[in-house]
Formats: structure tokens, sequence, C-alpha cells
């Protein structure tokens, strides 16, 4: 496959993962503020971090699909490599940011109660993301990138966090205390394990 054929469908996948996110990530921060769900705001911060992945990957992809020249005689394919190792990192930042704020509100004594539609939104970020990893992985799979891999691996973790916050929001709902706050910690720890696992297969 020619390399301007495999720019082309990297271009048109992360394009509808930027639309996707952009509107998720509105949705859940919105959403999460006005239901008091800590969880749902973490993971739609990470939903928001998800579009600066997205944006590597079209930067990268634009430049591992030129030519080799006299810098680079073996061309420019492990610039992918290297934003995969990239991802990895921030993915741990993120984690490092959310599991923060969640121990800080496990320490708060008082937490505003969370309102039952934060539940459907917590639902719809697992339809959307479980949506975009199909859609990632397939292209991935037909182009043999590992770049779009990465992402698609990306939003297979944002699946699994979105799970979590689920049963967080959910027992919260039930009288839990602390659990939303308790999922936003776990969410973080995900996230930093699937970082890791980034940055090692790279």
């Amino acid at each position: 496959m020619s390399s301007e054929l495999r720019l082309q469908v990297t271009r048109k996948v992360t394009y509808m993962g930027i639309a996707v996110n952009i509107l998720l990530s509105a949705a859940q921060i919105i959403s999460g503020i006005f239901a008091h769900s800590q969880a749902l705001v973490a993971d739609g911060i990470h939903t928001l971090s998800d579009l600066v992945s997205d944006f590597i990957v079209l930067l990268a992809a634009h430049h591992s699909a030129k030519a080799a020249d006299s810098d680079h005689p073996y061309g420019h394919a492990r610039i992918e490599t290297l934003t995969s190792i990239f991802l990895g990192v921030a993915l741990i930042g993120v984690a490092i940011g959310i599991g923060y704020r969640g121990i800080n509100a496990v320490y708060m004594e008082q937490v505003p109660a969370t309102e039952e539609y934060a539940l459907l939104f917590a639902f719809l970020a697992i339809f959307s993301k479980e949506f975009l990893y199909r859609y990632t992985i397939k292209a991935a799979r037909k182009i043999k990138s590992t770049l779009l891999e990465s992402n698609a691996l990306h939003h297979r973790s944002d699946v699994f966090s979105s799970i979590v916050v689920v049963i967080g929001v959910s027992g919260q709902l039930m009288g839990i205390d602390h659990m939303d706050a308790m999922a936003a910690i776990i969410v973080s720890i995900m996230i930093s394990m699937m970082g890791i696992h980034l940055i090692k297969k790279a």
C-alpha cells in the first residue's frame, strides 16, 4: 500500500475521532458539572485530552509518509513509533491529574448529590468510544499502521474507564459514599496502565 493511501486513511479515521471527541467531551464535562459527578468530569477531561493525541497522529502521519532523504535515508516511518511513546507519556500525565482530583474528593466530608442523568452520559461515552475503537482498529489493520493501532487502544482504554464511571455513578446514586470519587481514581490507574503498555510496545 502506498504512503499516500495510508496517509489518506489515517486522516479520515483521525478526523472522525476528533469530531466525536469534541462533542463527547463537551457533553461529559458540562453534564458532569451540573450532575455533580467527579468521575464524569474526569472522564470528559480524558476525552478532551484525546484531541491532543489525534492532532499528534495527524502530524506524525504526515511526516512518516514522506520519502527518504539525505537526513533520513531510511524514511520517516519511525516517527510513528516515537509518537506512540509520546501518546503513552501523555496518558500517564492525564492519569496523575485525574487521580489527584479523585483523592481530594474522597477526603471531602460533604459531597453534592449526583443527579441520575449523569448515568445516561456515562453510557453515551461507552458507546461512542467503542465505536471509535472498532472504526480505528479496522483501519489500522487494513493499512498495517502501528500509529493508528496505538490510537485505537487509546479509544479502548476510554471504554473501560467509562464503564468504571458507570459503576461509580450507580453506586453514588444508591447512596454509597465517595463511589464517584473512587471511580475517578480507578479510571486514573487504568489510564496510566494503558500508557505504560503503549510505551513498552513502542
